[in-house]
């Protein structure tokens, strides 16, 4: 399985103190139109051989968000990664550094940088679009783990992800 590691940081000018990071259980109603996570591929079924694929994340009704990273897991034999692209939302001084390899992990930093005093980003948006293309046929698997959030003051930001962070995929020839 090739793994990537996918790091959103939000850069501000300012300073951002360590709190605290502990995982507390929350009620899943708590999540019903706050601070969620989903997930979106296309196509999602008759795949094959040589098409391109998107995998949509999308965050819903965010507070205060500073940074975020999470690593996405899949086989490379079956799989390509083509491209990564973040929302424009981020606006005109966002700064982002893609690194694609074959190797079993690749980084994705992105970045926001800006001269004045600024809170983390709220609202609703596609954070990041990741283009494939599929190798082989096959019946593989592409999961999103180890999703945080972090707010301007590095507490994590408690979530529920909408749909399974696993996608079952399988390739024609």
């Amino acid at each position: 399985m090739n793994r990537i590691i996918i790091i959103l940081t939000i850069f501000f000018i300012g300073s951002c103190t360590s709190n605290n990071r502990s995982k507390t259980a929350v009620n899943q109603d708590f999540f019903q139109d706050n601070n969620t996570i989903q997930l979106s591929f296309t196509p999602n079924s008759n795949i094959m051989v040589g098409d391109q694929m998107e995998l949509k994340i999308s965050l819903n009704n965010i507070q205060d968000l500073f940074a975020c990273s999470f690593e996405m897991v899949y086989n490379k034999e079956a799989i390509r990664v083509d491209s990564v692209l973040f929302d424009r939302s981020f606006g005109d001084t966002l700064q982002v550094a893609s690194y694609l390899s074959d190797n079993l992990s690749s980084s994705f930093i992105v970045g926001l940088t800006n001269n004045n005093d600024v809170e983390g980003l709220s609202g609703s948006w596609d954070l990041v679009d990741v283009y494939l293309t599929a190798l082989s046929s096959s019946s593989t698997q592409l999961e999103l783990k180890n999703f945080l959030l972090f707010n301007n003051l590095g507490d994590t930001i408690s979530y529920f992800q909408v749909n399974d962070p696993t996608l079952n995929i399988n390739i024609s020839p």
